[in-house]
């Protein structure tokens, strides 16, 4: 391709698409099952609602099918500023991501004083708090 003539060149293209902080909560509940609920006040916007199971799931390192996302209403959820597209998946994504480290952190310190050990020392998968370094589950969600 010639280079030269009318209309030719070499070019470089940037873009942008800024997703604006803004105010967003989650609410988390571990359920005995070791099954996770996610309250929300966003709707669901292609997926989004898939991608904060996902979120959730990577968290507590249990099944994407362990997940439900409800989304309620101003009566029920916890507040959501605007659903735009571009920006739920990344502000209710934190928000979740926060909620369920903080349910986490509830459960370690629960699970740490029954089963005598530092709240560090204790790790989540399958639907289980763990022991780290220890094969067999030792404690389910029932803290």
């Amino acid at each position: 391709m010639s280079r030269k003539g009318k209309n030719r060149g070499i070019g470089i293209a940037c873009g942008l698409w800024p997703a604006f902080g803004g105010a967003c909560s989650a609410h988390v509940n571990v359920t005995p099952d070791g099954s996770v609920t996610l309250l929300i006040g966003s709707l669901d916007l292609t997926g989004t609602r898939t991608g904060l199971a996902q979120i959730a799931a990577e968290e507590f390192g249990i099944s994407f099918d362990l997940v439900t996302v409800v989304t309620g209403d101003t009566d029920a959820a916890p507040y959501s500023e605007v659903s735009a597209g571009s920006k739920i998946t990344r502000q209710m994504g934190i928000a979740v991501c926060r909620a369920c480290q903080d349910a986490k952190d509830q459960l370690a310190r629960h699970a740490a004083i029954l089963l005598k050990v530092e709240p560090a020392d204790l790790s989540f998968a399958n639907g289980n708090v763990q022991v780290k370094g220890c094969r067999r589950d030792l404690f389910p969600w029932q803290v």
